[in-house]
């Protein structure tokens, strides 16, 4: 009697979790700026969210990149004409921050970033 308890109760989490819809929270700059405050603490919590960080700016760059690529096969424009052989660091893209618009603060991180690329680095026409 006891495992099926057990199983129901495994099956019920399981039915439960799977009926929740799944999405994942868009970083704002404002809460970029906060882990960035944290990090500077010394604190192990604002090391690891420092570190999850710049995995999520990377993965944001890439995925901005893999898009400049496929635009490349199509007659539609990049987004914004870096140098070639440009590389992107995590300081360039604080800084980038640091000088968005108090507008820009509760926008997605990504959006910004994309939008500073594009005034950073536009495209000859």
């Amino acid at each position: 009697m006891k495992n099926i308890k057990f199983l129901f109760a495994c099956l019920s989490f399981t039915a439960l979790f799977f009926s929740l819809p799944l999405q994942a929270k868009r970083l704002t700059v404002n809460e970029l700026k906060g882990i960035q405050a944290r990090t500077q603490s010394g604190s192990f919590a604002g090391r690891a969210q420092w570190n999850a960080l710049t995995y999520y700016l990377q993965g944001v760059v890439e995925g901005v990149g893999a898009y400049q690529e496929g635009l490349g096969s199509s007659d539609l424009p990049p987004l914004f004409c870096p140098p070639k052989g440009k590389s992107y660091s995590i300081k360039e893209m604080m800084t980038l921050f640091e000088q968005s618009s108090s507008a820009d603060k509760s926008r997605p991180a990504s959006v910004v970033l994309v939008e500073m690329y594009r005034r950073k680095y536009p495209c000859k026409k």
